[in-house]
């Protein structure tokens, strides 16, 4: 379900509108665009959310909602929303949420799918068995970076050569190394199987240099979209 706006006071989602308002074929609902998405259609409400979303927050908080901070679907924006905070990044399918004193614990890191928590972020471990951390330079905004980007690139992350695997081998059909595949363990010459040189799976990723421009800065809370890691992945000089 797309959601095309959705507003916080905190933590705490006070409004949004997705696919139940723009699909819906009953009476008006009640959600932030104020009705004007209401039975439009997708592409419609789109349009009407890039056109009229800071009209509908200037209602709302003239309507004596505290609204703390906005996310807007990627496909609805025109500009950079509205002077939001750190926290306001822009609303991808995928959000990622850190807090150090949400109910989650401390460092937890939330994911939230179209507005709804789905589940936690990851910990790969490398640097920092005890968890993650942000707003400073070490061992757990390393992890939290590295984390981050393992998460929003998906299997783009892998390894080149062993596909995650962590082993390459020799297959006997067809003359070359290629990632070991337990279920085919015949296939291979067993003198030739062994532990990738990527040691856990994943590419040479450049999540210092994520950490230092993104993690290092932030506060006791912030969110980013898996779509603005992945095009800052993009600008990023080849690590392979």
């Amino acid at each position: 379900m797309t959601v095309l706006i959705a507003v916080y006071n905190g933590d705490e989602c006070i409004g949004r509108c997705d696919a139940r308002c723009y699909d819906a074929e009953e009476e008006a609902c009640e959600c932030i665009c104020g009705g004007k998405n209401h039975g439009t259609g997708k592409q419609q409400a789109l349009d009407n959310t890039r056109d009229q979303a800071e009209s509908w927050l200037e209602q709302a908080r003239a309507g004596g909602q505290n609204v703390t901070l906005a996310e807007i679907a990627m496909d609805a924006q025109c500009v950079p929303l509205f002077g939001l905070t750190e926290a306001g990044a822009p609303m991808g399918a995928v959000t990622y949420h850190g807090t150090h004193n949400g109910s989650a614990g401390a460092g937890a890191v939330e994911v939230i799918e179209d507005g709804r928590v789905t589940g936690l972020l990851h910990h790969v471990v490398r640097h920092s068995p005890t968890g993650f951390s942000w707003g400073y330079a070490g061992s757990g905004p390393a992890d939290l970076a590295r984390s981050l980007l393992i998460a929003a690139l998906g299997d783009e992350a892998k390894c080149p050569d062993c596909k995650g695997s962590q082993k390459i081998g020799w297959n006997r059909t067809t003359e070359q190394d290629e990632p070991y595949d337990p279920a085919r363990a015949s296939d291979y010459e067993p003198e030739t199987v062994g532990k990738c040189y990527c040691d856990d799976g994943y590419r040479n990723l450049p999540y210092q240099d994520f950490k230092f421009q993104f993690v290092a800065g932030w506060g006791d809370q912030w969110r980013i979209s898996r779509d603005e890691i992945r095009t800052w992945y993009l600008t990023q000089p080849a690590n392979d």
